[in-house]
C-alpha cells in the first residue's frame, strides 16, 4: 500500500507509446488496479515464447509493456516459471519488450528474476527492517552503507530509490522517486 502499482501504471502512461500492454494480476478478477489502462490479461502457464514471438510479430516488433504484480512467483506451476524464464532471459531482449515485476518484497521474486532486473524501483517500506539491507545491497552490487544512506533520504512511505543497473550516461545509478 505505498504506491507500486500506481508507479508502473504511471511508467506504462508516461512511457514510450506502447504497442500493446499486458498484466499478469495475481488477484485477477478481484481487483480493477489496471483497468483504466488498455490491456491484454494473460497467465504466464499459457505466455510462451511462441506466444511472445507471435505477439512481438502482430504489432510489427512495436514495444510492448508486460506488467506481473501481486503474483506468487514462488508458488507458480514449473510450466510458469519455464515460461517466466524465458521471457526474462530471451523474449525481453530480443523482442522489444518491456517487464514490469511488482512483488511486496525484494525476495518474493526469484534470483534468476532479479538477476536480469536493469532498473529496480525500491520503496523503504517493503524491506521488513534493516536486517534485508546487506542483502538486497549486495545482490545489486553495491555496499550496505551506500543503499541505507539512499534509503535514508526517501522522506514518506510513498517514496522509492529508482536504481540502475547501468545508467545512462551522465545519470546517477541511484535517484530518489525519479528524480
Amino acid at each position: 500500500h505505498v504506491g507500486k502499482s500506481s508507479l508502473v501504471k504511471n511508467l506504462l502512461v508516461r512511457g514510450a507509446p506502447w504497442a500493446a500492454c499486458y498484466v499478469c494480476h495475481g488477484a485477477a478478477s478481484h481487483t480493477k488496479e489496471y483497468d483504466l489502462l488498455d490491456y491484454t490479461p494473460i497467465t504466464w502457464d499459457e505466455a510462451t515464447p511462441e506466444f511472445w514471438a507471435a505477439e512481438s510479430a502482430k504489432h510489427g516488433g512495436g514495444p510492448l509493456a508486460v506488467v506481473t504484480d501481486d503474483y506468487a512467483y514462488a508458488d507458480a506451476s514449473k510450466k510458469a516459471r519455464a515460461n517466466l524464464y524465458s521471457f526474462v532471459q530471451f523474449c525481453c531482449s530480443h523482442m522489444n519488450i518491456s517487464s514490469f515485476m511488482v512483488a511486496h518484497s525484494w525476495t518474493q521474486l526469484t534470483p534468476r528474476l532479479r538477476r536480469q532486473a536493469n532498473v529496480v524501483f525500491l520503496f523503504a517500506t517493503g524491506l521488513a527492517g534493516n536486517d534485508a539491507v546487506p542483502y538486497i545491497a549486495r545482490s545489486l552490487g553495491m555496499t550496505a552503507a551506500r543503499l541505507q544512506a539512499a534509503l535514508a533520504t526517501c522522506q514518506s512511505r510513498f517514496s522509492f530509490l529508482c536504481i540502475h543497473g547501468s545508467p545512462p550516461a551522465g545519470h546517477p545509478q541511484i535517484s530518489r522517486d525519479c528524480s
